[in-house]
């Protein structure tokens, strides 16, 4: 993930270890996992590293992000 990292939401239910895509990617492949789904909830809206990974791992990821669930305004 680029720097400086999102700020975790203080609503958020839990805190996670920070990982980078690589780190992701090799704990894929130990497990002979091909695709994954990602929600990071614990950002809130800003879903910058969700977007980073994304990119880095073409093809390879789906997202769930709470934002498109909501009505954008006009």
């Amino acid at each position: 993930m680029s720097s400086p990292r999102p700020v975790r939401s203080t609503r958020r239910g839990y805190t996670p270890a920070m990982v980078t895509v690589q780190d992701y990617r090799r704990v894929m492949d130990a497990y002979g996992i091909d695709r994954a789904v990602l929600q990071p909830s614990v950002y809130g809206f800003d879903n910058s590293a969700l977007l980073s990974a994304l990119a880095a791992m073409p093809g390879t990821l789906r997202i769930v992000d709470e934002a498109y669930r909501r009505p954008r305004p006009a």
